[in-house]
């Protein structure tokens, strides 16, 4: 089987905290960790997910109208899966990138505009949130830096990173070494 397109994570460079409050805040792709859509009968936990993904879709009979259910639900069948290095739980844009592989395989009517296309993403990722911005799906489906200004206007921005990137878990770090702050150690 050949690979599907890639979708990369995200990284907030600015902003991370206080773009909630309005402040200015610069996302762009990060290449290191992405993910892309497989087939596997060994798949179920990703399976089951993307099972959960597809009836929250046709409850929201706004979100199911944009897509191809009936591909996607035999797709399911068939043991589709999203493949992802992208780490969960550090904010680097698991579920958008699926939202956004989800969207550019199985979208019927692609719309171009970024505003539209956050609304719809962050509808879509409110199934795995609750409540999202639809950024980090927007960042991954477009594969640009987005420049996000008082909370709502939204800019594709030209920004050439040729910078050297590493992380450092400081979550493990301060779980496994930290005597100052024992709810670290939790």
């Amino acid at each position: 089987m050949v690979k599907s397109k890639f979708f990369n994570s995200k990284i907030l460079l600015f902003g991370e905290y206080t773009v909630t409050l309005g402040s200015d805040a610069l996302a762009v792709p990060f290449d290191h960790f992405k993910g892309y859509w497989n087939f596997s009968a060994n798949a179920t936990e990703s399976n089951a997910n993307l099972q959960q993904l597809y009836n929250y879709l046709q409850k929201e009979s706004k979100l199911s109208g944009l897509f191809d259910m009936k591909n996607l639900a035999n797709d399911i069948e068939d043991g589709l899966f999203f493949e992802s290095s992208i780490p969960t739980g550090y904010g680097l844009g698991s579920s958008g990138a699926l939202v956004a592989a989800l969207y550019d395989k199985y979208a019927t009517d692609k719309i171009l505009d970024s505003n539209s296309l956050k609304s719809i993403f962050a509808q879509i990722e409110n199934c795995f949130h609750g409540s999202s911005s639809g950024i980090d799906p927007l960042v991954s489906y477009l594969n640009a830096p987005i420049l996000i200004r008082n909370k709502s206007e939204i800019n594709s921005v030209q920004c050439e990173v040729k910078k050297k990137w590493f992380f450092y878990d400081r979550f493990r770090y301060f779980k496994e070494n930290s005597t100052f702050c024992p709810y670290f150690q939790q």
